[in-house]
């Protein structure tokens, strides 16, 4: 995992909350995750968004992160999960299309996911 890890980060919109509100919930989990090992954390524009995903709320909550190894996406699944269990918010991380959705679950359930998703990613010995 020599190469830059492309890692995409949402932040769900709480059900009740505004455009406003997720932007700042988004803010508060940008400054966690750069206090890690990321290489770079930085919110996505609209004119930078996926391909079919349209209008401002599509981006909104959106990170694109870099990390280069695989301790450094531990660290950055781990501070996720801090904080979406601190702020009560669910946050998705996405890498090669595979989604872990990190949530207020119980932090036995939180971790078995987070292991197996982890697994799946991990560098294979050759």
């Amino acid at each position: 995992m020599s190469d830059l890890i492309d890692v995409a980060v949402r932040v769900l919109p709480p059900p009740d909350g505004d455009e406003e509100e997720l932007r700042t919930l988004t803010v508060r989990l940008r400054r966690e995750l750069l206090r890690t090992d990321v290489v770079g954390a930085q919110p996505v524009r609209d004119e930078e968004a996926p391909e079919g995903a349209k209008g401002l709320a599509a981006v909104a909550g959106l990170l694109a992160v870099q990390v280069r190894t695989f301790h450094a996406l531990r660290q950055l699944v781990e501070s996720v999960r801090s904080w979406a269990g601190r702020s009560g918010r669910t946050v998705k991380v996405c890498l090669d299309g595979d989604c872990l959705e990190v949530t207020g679950a119980t932090p036995q359930v939180q971790e078995q996911l987070v292991g197996a998703w982890l697994a799946r990613h991990a560098p294979t010995d050759s």
